[in-house]
């Protein structure tokens, strides 16, 4: 082969592996910029999906307000209609017939106490029904120099019932509540013109969502100012809030404090005999303890008993309480107990850090 033929052949050669060079480099060109095409695609669908989730968080987070808000509306509208009841009560009740001041149950039902006052009618009735000719009650006491000579003349009411009767002022202040160990305190606050003294407290212990109720005590007059919660769960949160009751008038509902419940349980007594029970219970029966609950994460150190009257829930006597646990334990029925009334005696065991 001629020399001349030779260099062409190679020079063949060298072209080729140049083409080929060329075509890997645009194919590897491409394919990097392919890849990142799919980085970007990538990048796009995660920002999506994020954006999805937190629009869905927001979603959750607007209906647990609204169903909040739906809750306190309904007990707001249940304790609107307890008032408009007590109003037509302190209007319309009969002669001689006690006004009924009504509370929400917060379910929906209503229930009522009888108060030391009389309705507008009845007074009505009183001024109109005189010996002598129908006085009203204002000419009475222009014509009389002594206003109290002329509401016993009218028999209509003493002094001490028209102080009942007119409340200054409707100002009770929202309560502001503290938070130590297992108690909540409360303050009781009135605007300088009220001069209606406590007479109960509405208390409500929420989940930790703060929408479901787990306990209420409504028109409580024992747990005026503190609070001390018992049978929760264990190692558990709670939301708690409450209103203060002055006679017919009742504060705004206060902020609500959260409490974590310590990770210690004692379980609820029930091995407890009371003398005579059920029907034949003696006037100073003795009530017993066989055996403690079971506890945990703590020890039982105090056992305590009290007497409840079952129809307006006020204590009999004082509680009374011992360290002594030697089984079995008993305590003496306190004085004061009605016949034909219904009763609880109440046991409770308590820890040094965990009541």
């Amino acid at each position: 082969m001629k020399l001349t033929e030779k260099i062409t052949e190679l020079l063949g050669k060298v072209n080729a592996v140049n083409e080929k060079t060329n075509t890997a480099t645009t194919a590897a060109i491409e394919a990097s910029n392919s890849r990142d095409t799919a980085i970007v695609k990538a990048t796009e669908a995660s920002n999506s999906a994020m954006e999805s989730a937190s629009a869905k968080n927001i979603a959750i987070t607007k209906a647990n307000e609204a169903s909040i808000n739906a809750n306190y509306s309904q007990l707001r509208k249940w304790e609107a209609e307890a008032e408009k009841k007590t109003a037509n009560s302190y209007a319309n009740e009969n002669e001689d017939v006690k006004v009924k001041e009504f509370h929400s149950n917060g379910d929906g039902t209503f229930s009522y106490d009888e108060v030391n006052a009389y309705s507008s009618k009845h007074w009505r009735i009183k001024a109109t029904n005189i010996s002598g000719g129908a006085l009203l009650l204002n000419n009475n006491l222009s014509d009389i120099g002594n206003p109290q000579t002329a509401r016993n003349n009218l028999n209509i009411y003493s002094t001490t019932e028209v102080d009942t009767l007119f409340v200054n002022s409707t100002h009770l202040k929202k309560p502001t509540l503290n938070v130590e160990s297992q108690t909540i305190s409360s303050d009781y606050i009135t605007s300088s013109d009220f001069i209606g003294t406590q007479t109960a407290s509405n208390w409500y212990i929420f989940e930790a969502d703060g929408v479901t109720l787990n306990h209420t005590s409504l028109n409580d007059t024992i747990k005026l100012t503190s609070y001390t919660l018992d049978g929760l769960s264990a190692n558990t949160s709670y939301i708690v809030k409450k209103e203060n009751i002055s006679g017919n008038f009742k504060s705004k509902l206060s902020n609500g404090v959260t409490i974590l419940t310590p990770n210690k349980s004692i379980s609820t007594p029930t091995s407890i005999t009371v003398e005579g029970s059920p029907a034949s219970v003696p006037e100073k029966a003795e009530t017993t303890l066989t055996s403690l609950p079971t506890s945990e994460g703590c020890t039982i150190n105090k056992v305590e008993f009290k007497c409840i009257r079952t129809e307006d829930s006020v204590q009999i006597g004082a509680t009374q309480s011992t360290s002594n646990l030697g089984l079995p334990i008993k305590f003496n029925t306190p004085d004061g107990l009605e016949v034909g009334k219904e009763y609880r005696w109440m046991w409770r065991c308590l820890s040094l850090d965990n009541p």
